[in-house]
């Protein structure tokens, strides 16, 4: 039987490094990026709260199967968080404002020093290989609300190959990151694309990212890679899938469930632009007002076509 001490070890370790990357890494990117264009920003939490991940996995059990309504006694905030055995899929929960915040909120007294993660690195290795998989527990970022997110360019006539080189960009203004795993992006037809949860896709705030049709259509169309967080019609066939129609059936829309959070009827306003996006004025307060928006004049890399990808946009 595998011992108790190396697998809340191991789950130690598997979970610090799960919510500070979330956590961590978006806090890093979002520094010195300033408030936001948009809305008012404060800066993410920093640190993440080692008694946290130590009550979260003190009734870990690697001889029973977990599941989203067994709640473990030790977690005596009541975050919302989902369990599961590595390497079985199961998809996790978008957590509340105030299960994220606690579960990453600053905790001085409780901060791990060097030498406690290389003694749970070292617990983790000495795990024998024919134990159980250990089990991962993870805190993730609300969905985005209406207001949270902002579609902040467009580009449905690159000069590249269509669809494979369309993209489009989105701007976090929420005062924290939003979980984009489960956002489903619908076109102008109706056809629609859930975002995966393998990897989990996350909105730091104050952040351009870009949403692409390929990789390989994004590479071509020297996009920032750094920049991009996903891609939507991986595995699609050129005429299925979502597409950024050049007519009258341009439009974006983001659902979190039920609700539209964010909406660009870009394909109303008559406007050809090959080569060009469309660009959202950085003081723009609607997004589907078209006096709002500008066509992009200058390339954002050399040979490229005009916008601004992953950064503010230039609009006069």
């Amino acid at each position: 039987m595998p011992d108790s001490r190396k697998v809340c070890s191991v789950v130690r370790v598997v979970l610090l490094a799960a919510v500070a990357v979330a956590a961590g890494a978006c806090a890093a990117e979002g520094e010195g990026s300033g408030g936001s264009p948009f809305a008012t920003s404060e800066a993410p939490p920093a640190s993440v709260s080692v008694a946290a991940v130590d009550a979260a996995v003190l009734d870990a059990s690697p001889t029973s199967a977990p599941s989203s309504t067994n709640s473990m006694d030790a977690c005596a905030d009541g975050a919302d968080v989902s369990v599961e055995t590595m390497g079985t899929g199961v998809t996790l929960e978008a957590s509340s404002d105030d299960a994220w915040a606690a579960a990453t909120s600053d905790a001085p007294d409780d901060a791990l020093d060097q030498d406690a993660a290389q003694d749970a690195e070292s617990d983790a290795d000495d795990a024998d290989a024919g134990d159980s998989a250990p089990f991962t527990v993870a805190v993730l970022p609300p969905l985005p609300a209406p207001g949270d997110l902002v579609i902040t360019e467009v580009m449905f006539q690159p000069s590249g190959p269509e669809p494979e080189s369309e993209w489009f960009e989105i701007y976090n203004q929420a005062s924290g990151p939003r979980l984009l795993s489960g956002v489903t992006i619908e076109d102008g037809y109706l056809d629609t694309e859930v975002i995966a949860s393998n990897p989990i896709v996350v909105a730091p705030p104050g952040e351009y990212l870009l949403l692409v049709r390929t990789m390989a259509g994004a590479q071509t169309a020297l996009l920032p890679a750094a920049s991009i967080v996903y891609a939507y019609g991986v595995g699609v066939p050129d005429d299925a899938g979502i597409e950024l129609d050049a007519g009258p059936f341009g439009e974006i829309t983001l659902w979190s469930g039920q609700t539209a959070v964010a909406d660009v009827p870009y394909g109303q306003w008559g406007v050809s632009a090959p080569g060009q996006s469309l660009e959202l004025s950085t003081s723009a307060t609607s997004q589907s007002d078209p006096s709002q928006w500008c066509i992009a004049e200058n390339p954002w890399a050399p040979g490229s076509d005009d916008g601004t990808p992953g950064a503010a946009s230039d609009c006069p």
